[in-house]
């Protein structure tokens, strides 16, 4: 698909007569359906508009009711908006902040490759990236030597990755745009926490996946030293994020879905200081926004690698 063709399709015509309503809904556990919760976090402030909420470069703080359940301690917005019109703030959001940082973001994914070369199938494998953004993993992927394809909700990025020559298809898996045991590896690097229901997901990687493949994907981990000492002021609070995994419960999502989980690892990334501190200033970082402003051009384009209580795991779908 072009992303001409891309951009006049969008989300499937259903899905966009879904996507009006903006009340928000109590939701059960999205790891064991469960009801019963305690409340963690009231929120501050009201936002309903999903345009405001979503997107790769959005992400408002205070908007949201986080619980936990009590029969296996996920925690998760609820009330939240219908995953139809979540899915609908993607496709429709301005997401040219995430894709400014596109060179640094490749260069995060090959070091992760470089990292994970020995447990990851052979060059010329097959490999899916989902929520692919504007192709950063699939450039460092294609370096690889990985035949790569991708798949992002956001019609802004999906373009921006078809235009630098990338096969990537606007929609999410629900779709349907490829078929099943198609792929040696699929991919989600920050993709899981925005997912509404993510069992339904992790199940249809798994039956797209060869017997033996591999299942990469990172996410922001709840359950770290880092977040414990934050507390309610944990930078991924935000938003676009209406799931909140730690070890625990990302191993029993990937168990239920029929995979083997391997040992976990923190993920490092690479991106511009001065991008850093314009995040940091969204997050509500005192004096971020003055230093931001302050710095000299070059300073502000220095690679910072940083860790920010983001896990990697590997899980194996079974031959």
């Amino acid at each position: 698909m072009t992303a001409a063709e891309m951009t006049q399709s969008g989300l499937p015509s259903e899905t966009r007569a879904r996507a009006e309503p903006r009340t928000r809904r109590d939701v059960p556990c999205p790891l064991c359906g469960g009801a019963s919760r305690e409340i963690l976090i009231e929120p501050t402030e009201r936002v309903d508009e999903p345009q405001a909420l979503y997107g790769a470069a959005s992400g408002v703080r205070g908007t949201q009711r986080i619980v936990r359940c009590n029969d296996c301690g996920m925690m998760y917005e609820s009330p939240r908006l219908p995953e139809e019109a979540i899915i609908a703030g993607y496709a429709g959001a301005d997401d040219a902040g995430h894709d400014s940082q596109h060179h640094m973001r490749v260069k995060s994914f090959a070091a992760s490759l470089r990292r994970f070369a020995k447990r990851l199938p052979p060059a010329g494998s097959t490999i899916l990236d989902v929520g692919t953004a504007g192709g950063a993993f699939l450039e460092a992927a294609d370096e690889f030597g990985f035949r790569a394809s991708g798949i992002e909700p956001s019609q802004y990025l999906a373009s921006a990755a078809c235009e630098r020559g990338f096969d990537v298809r606007a929609g999410t898996l629900k779709d349907g745009l490829f078929g099943d045991e198609t792929f040696d590896v699929i991919s989600m690097w920050d993709v899981i926490e925005h997912l509404c229901e993510p069992r339904e997901e992790v199940r249809l990687v798994h039956g797209m996946l060869e017997p033996g493949g591999t299942f990469l994907l990172n996410f922001p981990d709840s359950g770290t030293l880092q977040a414990k000492l934050a507390g309610r002021r944990f930078w991924w609070l935000l938003s676009v994020h209406v799931s909140y995994f730690t070890k625990k419960t990302m191993r029993k999502l990937l168990e239920d879905a029929g995979f083997e989980v391997e040992p976990m690892g923190r993920h490092w990334q690479v991106l511009e200081l001065g991008y850093l501190f314009g995040i940091a200033a969204h997050l509500g970082v005192p004096l971020a926004g003055a230093v931001k402003k302050l710095l000299p051009g070059f300073v502000a384009s220095i690679p910072m690698p940083y860790y920010a209580s983001q896990t990697t795991v590997i899980a194996r779908k079974k031959p």
